[in-house]
């Protein structure tokens, strides 16, 4: 596209591939790449005998159907499976003149050229390579689930199996929703739909589960589901990715109990959660690093451009030069705008060659981790003692505040009832007070820290104390909130 040329992908449906694998055809692709009988080895014997004579039953409840031999394919959910496919299918792009991807039995055909009338002939004729190579090798190709995404107002007449091939407007391939457009907000928008019907199980259980609990739902459940293909639409329009920070502004809502319109700056403080586009840019970095040490395919390290002069100055290593580029629409897409973002790394970074190192030190420089402190007590404890530190809590003057009354002074004392009044001032609750900073006190005693008992001592525990006595010091202070009655 940077070149002003138009594209056309073809996405093609190999009907039940992995059970459809012609076994006997297979043995022979074996043989063909090199495995052999050797005296003291019969491989191809072994790969055999793996195929052959496989059965199987439905159980359910106790209960199981016959036996059903089966005579073809290759077995699912085995190691194994996926490389014999490839294996079985792997020949398929030799007779094409398009490029091809194949990515187990997702295989796709695409083609650019000035003009696309240039291409439908070269369309054309893989495809019907493709139908005499899927009958040759006894494989199914559902030509009426075979799509075409253009990015071109062009829709030629392209057939499969004397089927018209059908041209879409949006595709999904591989889990990642490509568009006419060559953007990427349908993949987004496709996103939120998912992960906000998943934030459903945070919504009810809220009240319900620890902290600790919903953090780890929406981390592992909701917010990697938002993170599919990072890299690819990190660069996308704000207007789009505000989708995906509303649903995680919501989760940290959720998650840390607070109450509506809570600042958005202390929430994300509080929970320590690295933004959405710092993560994005995190999986564009790793990218990076799998295709410059060949953990990618070898295209991807052909795409990329070369590196700058290192014989003089130490800054300049491992660093690529700037892709030259017409469009702000390359510019923006994901080799040229990692290859900045990777520029910009400390050197030392960049020279780590081991990923799990590279990524340990990406987190390190970049990011903090949360405090695990706030995850301590039961969840109204949690609740309550976590809006207080978000200054937006049931406490009169913070309500006053929002305007949701009309004094801020505490019923008891008229006094401005703020954190500070609560906690060592209104008479109202003296003897709860003195129970809990007895126990506080004890807890300094016990590591020899003469502190005062300050405010910020009962909200964010003290870095001096070990996290056993800090969540000794929290259990008082929950103790003191929950006796005080001030949170119903």
């Amino acid at each position: 596209m940077d070149q002003g040329q138009e594209g056309t992908a073809i996405f093609l449906d190999l009907a039940k591939a992995f059970d459809v694998v012609w076994r006997k055809g297979l043995i022979f692709k074996l043989e063909r790449a090199g495995i052999r009988n050797d005296p003291d080895c019969k491989m191809l014997d072994l790969f055999s005998s793996y195929l052959s004579d496989r059965s199987q039953k439905v159980v359910l409840n106790g209960s199981s159907t016959d036996l059903m031999y089966n005579n073809s394919g290759v077995p699912q959910g085995s190691v194994l499976g996926p490389l014999l496919f490839l294996i079985y299918i792997n020949d398929l792009v030799h007779g094409l003149k398009c490029q091809s991807y194949l990515f187990a039995d997702d295989t796709s055909l695409f083609d650019t050229s000035d003009n696309m009338y240039d291409s439908i002939p070269r369309l054309a004729s893989d495809l019907s390579f493709i139908s005499s190579w899927a009958s040759k090798w006894k494989i199914t190709i559902n030509a009426g689930k075979t799509e075409a995404n253009p990015n071109s107002y062009v829709i030629p007449k392209i057939q499969l199996n004397n089927c018209q091939v059908n041209f879409v407007n949006e595709h999904k391939h591989v889990g990642i929703w490509l568009n006419k457009k060559l953007d990427w907000k349908t993949h987004i928008s496709n996103l939120a739909s998912k992960a906000n019907k998943r934030m459903g199980i945070l919504r009810k259980f809220k009240y319900k589960l620890p902290r600790v609990v919903l953090n780890q739902c929406y981390l592992s459940y909701v917010r990697t589901l938002m993170e599919y293909g990072g890299a690819l639409f990190a660069n996308e329009d704000d207007k789009d990715l505000k989708l995906l920070d509303n649903i995680q502004m919501e989760a940290l809502h959720i998650v840390s109990g607070a109450k509506k319109k809570t600042s958005h700056d202390l929430l994300k403080k509080e929970a320590n959660w690295p933004e959405l586009c710092v993560r994005r840019t995190f999986q564009q970095l790793t990218f990076m690093h799998k295709i410059i040490h060949n953990q990618f395919p070898s295209y991807l390290h052909n795409s990329l451009p070369p590196m700058q002069d290192q014989s003089n100055r130490a800054e300049r290593k491992y660093k690529f030069n700037t892709p030259v580029y017409n469009h702000a629409f390359y510019r923006d897409s994901v080799i040229p705008s990692t290859i900045s973002q990777w520029n910009n790394l400390p050197n030392h970074i960049r020279a780590i060659k081991k990923l799990d190192a590279f990524k340990f030190m990406l987190k390190k420089e970049y990011t903090e981790p949360p405090n695990p402190l706030y995850h301590y007590g039961n969840r109204f404890s949690q609740m309550s003692h976590t809006r207080i530190r978000l200054k937006f809590s049931n406490l009169n003057f913070h309500l006053y505040n929002y305007n949701l009354v009309t004094s801020p002074n505490c019923k008891h004392c008229n006094l401005p009832e703020t954190p500070n009044h609560y906690f060592y001032i209104c008479n109202q609750y003296s003897i709860e007070r003195n129970e809990m900073l007895q126990k506080i006190t004890r807890i300094l005693q016990t590591h020899r820290i003469n502190n005062k008992i300050t405010l910020d001592l009962i909200l964010y525990g003290s870095k001096k104390l070990s996290y056993t006595s800090n969540t000794q010091l929290f259990e008082a202070v929950h103790c003191f909130i929950r006796k005080s009655g001030r949170y119903p």
